[in-house]
């Protein structure tokens, strides 16, 4: 059986197994050669804020696979710009991608009048 659900909720046999997933779920459907699995798991809001408390373990898996995919790519720049405030208060993470990836969408598409 497959560790993980097709349910985007990432529902799990157990804690244990969740833990092990969301630590290290990447990395082995990388290897694995299932790449945009991989990707897609890393663009879940449920995995992102499941690794909210630790912004370089994010960084580190976006930069594990994005030399072809600009979305990982800006993803990793918008929680480096605010690992601090994530790493204070992880809470603070999809809020500051919001505003960050907004940001990012303004500059390369000007903003509204």
């Amino acid at each position: 059986s497959m560790l993980l659900n097709q349910s985007p909720t990432f529902r799990f046999e157990s804690q244990a197994t969740r833990e092990y997933v969301l630590q290290h779920g990447v990395h082995h459907l990388a290897l694995a050669g299932n790449k945009r699995a991989a990707v897609n798991m890393i663009l879940n809001p449920l995995w992102l804020l499941a690794r909210s408390n630790d912004p370089d373990s994010i960084i580190q898996c976006c930069n594990l696979l994005g030399a072809n995919e600009p979305v990982l790519q800006l993803l990793a720049r918008a929680v480096s710009s605010s690992r601090d405030v994530i790493q204070e208060d992880s809470r603070q993470l999809l809020g500051q991608l919001v505003g960050r990836l907004l940001s990012a969408s303004d500059v390369k598409h000007g903003a509204p009048d």
